[in-house]
């Protein structure tokens, strides 16, 4: 399978075979619950043990491969369990972000996305993806980047992460409702930004958290 090589003049191989793999994980090459061959995977990267070992640990460390003592390594597996846990944790996190950009974001800056979501409505409800997956970026990145908290910032997007393999792995995005649904909850929370209410916002991204679980949950169950 044709997944990536090293490049031995970039980042270090531990970093580069994490990538790789996880890029493989969270696309589609590699599908959930399939067995990872070392001996493989090592050929495939053009790459000693070693380094894929660590890469490998570091994989299984963030939950997308598990490693079975005496049976081998393993895509982890869809399950709607770890929906309900990935977003119970982004429920905990996100509110508190989005009202620490509060502090820092700019009329201008809430211009701009607003101008970038009213110029992308057409575009969305006629199932453009590529606008619509823009869109999404877009406001989860300006958010984060305005919470000035960059710990935060990584903690959260890891959990994006996480959750974008889901909805690629039973391909959310072929639903039209599910997009429409996800671009109107965030037209709204930019609008609320202009009024700067921290109860009010909080409590617009917790209902959209949730109403995104719901949704994934629902797409999960029909799809597996």
């Amino acid at each position: 399978m044709n997944i990536g090589k090293i490049n031995r003049k970039a980042s270090t191989l531990r970093e580069q075979a994490y990538d790789i793999i996880k890029n493989a994980i969270m696309s589609g090459p590699f599908k959930p619950g399939q067995a990872l061959i070392e001996e493989q995977l090592a050929k495939d990267l053009g790459l000693s043990r070693t380094p894929l070992r660590e890469a490998l640990v570091l994989l299984e460390h963030d939950q997308y491969i598990e490693m079975v003592p005496y049976k081998g390594t393993f895509v982890t597996s869809l399950t709607v369990k770890e929906v309900r846990e990935i977003f119970h944790i982004r429920e905990l996190l996100e509110p508190e972000a989005v009202c620490l950009a509060l502090k820092h974001i700019s009329k201008d800056e809430i211009d701009q996305l607003q101008d970038f979501f009213i110029k992308s409505k057409e575009k969305v409800s006629q199932g453009d993806l590529e606008t619509f997956l823009a869109s999404n970026k877009l406001i989860h990145d300006k958010l984060l980047e305005y919470s000035e908290n960059e710990t935060l910032r990584k903690l959260i997007i890891s959990y994006i992460e996480k959750i974008q393999r889901y909805q690629t792995m039973i391909k959310a995005w072929d639903d039209s409702s599910y997009i429409l649904d996800e671009f109107e909850e965030h037209r709204v929370l930019i609008e609320q930004l202009y009024i700067g209410d921290v109860k009010k916002i909080k409590q617009l991204m917790l209902t959209h958290l949730r109403n995104c679980c719901a949704r994934l949950i629902k797409q999960l169950e029909k799809n597996t």
